[in-house]
């Protein structure tokens, strides 16, 4: 037997050099011996995820396909021409074991040499358990990236508990990503994939670009102690990126008292080097005296020791680039906010009191959101949103909904077009997001103070059909959920 396969089958790692075409599996083609290392090691950041390293004597690219034998295969994307390759493979279910074959290819393309190893996935670190519901759908390969927090905020939660994590079709775990500096009890935790590999994680007081394994490229944070970032930030076409900060002033409220403070919030556009370089409030632009329920009236404190009205509450910023314009969901005042870019302006107002009449659809006898989360808009005018409806008026158990409403701009109407019931009251959190197929992925946020979960739904656009797929989780609330046809971005 061959001294590293004999390592191998033990589970250890070891860098060898390669002086024929055998592999371990005894499956390589090829006699050039243009691989010198191969090596195949666990991640110390993640016990589902593989880091390669492979050497050789000429430039190559290599290919990389993940098997195993009940599970459809996953492709890697390739390298890019070097004598030295490092990268990762990852998209693997716990405890598992996997083949990975590596293709040697030239720079005209021509396979060199092919080397198979095995690679047997660890143990899951401390995480909350998911419960699959239903599914109608094939296994398609795409996976949901999120980051459910524990239902109770007080829960001293592991120090290796995961932090943001992506699941299968089955609801299985196949990458995590732990950073004990940064509380898993954190609710609006979003996770997004960028463009160019790398992660966006929500933390508290703004959001850290991550690698898949879990390496900090950059944290971003307020550049100004006036200011604190939260909730939400995107990727701007034209580079940098838009978030949403929250201030406090002293103002004077007719009802409320003389002087009060209240919390209102800006859109913030930052360079990549963080450094802020356009904003937008809504002190300057939208009426202070408008506190249109308990949730904006409801004080609270925020560390200058005295109570502070909610008045705002954003939760969502949406960036239309044909028009140059902004979209700012505020939850405390049920609105979505349409302004212009250029001149700060507010276009519209959608939602109760606001600038549109609302007309009925095929989504049934039409009706407001309440103090939503996460509005989509698509290209032919439609914008759909979460709808926690925690002060919806007129109603004795209140409920929550996706929904969706066709916008006529010029006639001013808003006509309900599908709704989604997810079949219990979540208070708070949830989003909404078209997936390639036009389904949506309808995320319910959850409710820390009833039995209703967090969970993810894939639901056709078409109204009175119900879910395709439908993930629980039954001990946490979740923010938002995104599907992704891989965690594979290929930058070469």
């Amino acid at each position: 037997m061959r001294t590293d396969l004999f390592f191998l089958l033990l589970g250890v790692s070891v860098t060898v050099p390669l002086l024929s075409c055998e592999s371990a599996t005894g499956d390589d083609v090829g006699s050039s011996g243009v691989v010198t290392v191969l090596d195949v090691s666990e991640s110390p950041s993640c016990t589902l995820l593989a880091e390669i390293q492979v050497e050789t004597s000429i430039p190559t690219r290599i290919r990389t396909v993940v098997r195993h034998a009940e599970r459809p295969q996953r492709l890697v994307p390739g390298t890019a021409l070097s004598t030295s390759h490092s990268f990762l493979v990852t998209e693997m279910r716990a405890q598992s074991t996997y083949e990975l074959e590596f293709t040697i290819e030239d720079e005209q393309g021509h396979v060199l040499e092919q080397h198979s190893r095995s690679f047997k996935t660890g143990e899951l670190p401390t995480q909350t358990a998911s419960e699959m519901l239903s599914s109608t759908l094939e296994d398609d390969g795409n996976l949901f990236l999120l980051g459910p927090a524990p239902k109770s905020a007080s829960r001293v939660e592991s120090a290796d508990e995961p932090l943001v994590l992506a699941v299968d079709r089955d609801g299985e775990v196949v990458w995590y990503l732990q950073n004990p500096g940064i509380t898993t009890a954190f609710a609006p935790r979003d996770v997004r994939l960028r463009d160019d590999g790398n992660l966006v994680v929500l933390v508290p007081g703004g959001w850290n670009l991550f690698t898949l394994s879990g390496e900090v490229v950059k944290k971003y944070r307020s550049p100004r102690e006036d200011l604190y970032f939260h909730h939400d930030v995107i990727d701007l076409p034209m580079g940098g990126f838009a978030t949403l900060a929250g201030s406090v002033r002293s103002l004077n409220v007719p009802g409320l008292g003389s002087q009060i403070n209240i919390r209102g919030d800006q859109i913030i556009e930052l360079n990549e080097d963080g450094e802020i370089i356009w904003e937008w409030s809504t002190f300057d632009h939208l009426d202070t005296t408008r506190f249109p329920g308990p949730l904006a009236l409801n004080p609270f404190y925020i560390g200058i020791g005295e109570p502070v009205y909610d008045w705002t509450h954003a939760n969502a910023v949406v960036y239309v680039e044909d028009e140059d314009a902004y979209l700012l969901s505020l939850r405390h005042q049920s609105w979505v906010v349409k302004l212009d870019r250029a001149t700060g302006e507010v276009i519209w107002r959608l939602g109760p009191d606001g600038d549109f009449a609302l007309v009925d659809g095929e989504g049934g006898a039409a009706e407001w959101f309440y103090n939503q989360h996460n509005p989509f808009l698509s290209s032919d005018g439609v914008l759909t949103l979460y709808d926690n409806g925690n002060e919806r008026p007129g109603v004795t158990e209140p409920y929550s909904r996706a929904v969706s409403y066709l916008l006529d701009e010029t006639n001013m109407t808003a006509t309900q077009i599908w709704s989604y019931p997810v079949g219990f009251y979540s208070n708070f959190l949830g989003g909404v997001e078209k997936t390639a197929a036009g389904r949506w992925l309808v995320t319910a946020g959850g409710n820390r103070g009833s039995e209703s979960p967090g969970q993810l739904a894939e639901v056709p656009a078409v109204q009175g059909v119900e879910s395709e797929w439908t993930l629980s989780y039954p001990d946490s609330v979740v923010y938002r959920a995104h599907q992704v046809p891989s965690l594979y971005v290929d930058t070469n």
